[in-house]
């Protein structure tokens, strides 16, 4: 069997808005959450 999902991953970035528009805008994942130092991202409902 191989893997179906990630359940959580922890990437580091020093520019958080640069990654949001990457992960957002690129891989189509969705912003559900921001604080000032972390982003939480979901691909799928």
């Amino acid at each position: 069997m191989g893997i179906l999902r990630l359940s959580h991953t922890v990437i580091t970035a020093p520019d958080l808005d640069l990654a949001a528009a990457y992960y957002t805008e690129v891989l189509g994942l969705d912003l559900t959450e921001r604080t000032e130092d972390c982003l939480f991202l979901k691909g799928w409902g």
